[in-house]
């Protein structure tokens, strides 16, 4: 698939980007249609944040980078939501929104060891 890691800048971009609209009250993101919609997108942001991470870090010098991409992918959702109860009046902390965020990061990993073998 790909023979080099993936630069970095797209791995930071995307946390800025997830960041200012984990934080902010923006309403950019469309309706699904569900009474699961918050859910759901915060199972798909997870599962691109452990992607990127692991495309990133993947034929890098890094020891685990599975693991290591899920490990940043829990905490910052768990940095995320901590952050929502101390900082933002239009958003909340909600434990579900962590649980959702572990399960994408989980399809991640079982996509990741599907695309590229990975034990």
């Amino acid at each position: 698939m790909l023979k080099k890691p993936l630069d970095p800048i797209f791995l930071v971009g995307y946390l800025i980007i997830l960041t200012v609209l984990s934080l902010g009250k923006f309403g950019v993101v469309k309706p699904l249609g569900s009474s699961y919609d918050d859910k759901l997108n915060h199972i798909g942001a997870h599962l691109l944040l452990v992607l990127l991470a692991f495309l990133t870090l993947k034929g890098r010098n890094v020891n685990s980078p599975l693991f290591i991409s899920f490990f940043i992918s829990v905490a910052y959702g768990i940095i995320i939501e901590v952050l929502q109860l101390i900082l933002s009046s239009g958003r909340t902390f909600d434990p579900m929104d962590i649980l959702a965020n572990i399960f994408g990061a989980m399809m991640s990993i079982l996509l990741i060891k599907v695309l590229f073998r990975v034990r």
